[in-house]
């Protein structure tokens, strides 16, 4: 055999083991692709599976986390209220104090100007100055009394 021929007898086997997957490839075709199709369609549906897990789940998330921010936001506003009715209440309570204060400041300095005007510039004479000291002054009252 020469060369020639033992090419062309390989050449011819290659060939034929060509036509021989061509023919499977045909005859098989349409199965493969259904194959392909079906496992495609499993994919998808599986990852539609996923993703509407995916959804619920971020859903159910979303809700708890709701919640968990519902239930925060209602402490912070208890606490604000109760903060607000403390301060109502030392408002309250200051005003009170003020009014007290400021009546006792007011008793006091009537007091003040009654002593200040009864007051001698010389002590234990009858040239008293001013001389209406003889008489006596109810403090609280702001009234002079009479002596008897």
């Amino acid at each position: 055999m020469d060369i020639v021929s033992i090419i062309i007898n390989v050449g011819s086997i290659i060939a034929g083991l060509g036509i021989l997957d061509l023919i499977k490839w045909f005859a098989t075709r349409n199965e493969t692709k259904r194959a392909a199709k079906l496992e495609n369609d499993t994919k998808e549906a599986e990852l539609e599976d996923i993703k509407q897990d995916n959804v619920i789940d971020g859903w159910e998330k979303l809700s708890t986390q709701y919640q968990k921010d519902i239930e925060y936001y209602r402490t912070m506003v208890t606490e604000k209220d109760n903060r607000i009715r403390e301060y109502e209440e030392l408002l309250l309570t200051k005003d009170e104090l003020i009014g007290e204060l400021r009546s006792e400041i007011n008793n006091l300095t009537s007091e003040n100007t009654a002593l200040h005007l009864t007051r001698c510039q010389k002590l234990q004479c009858v040239d008293r100055i001013p001389p209406f000291g003889y008489k006596q002054l109810d403090i609280k009252n702001g009234v002079l009394l009479e002596d008897n």
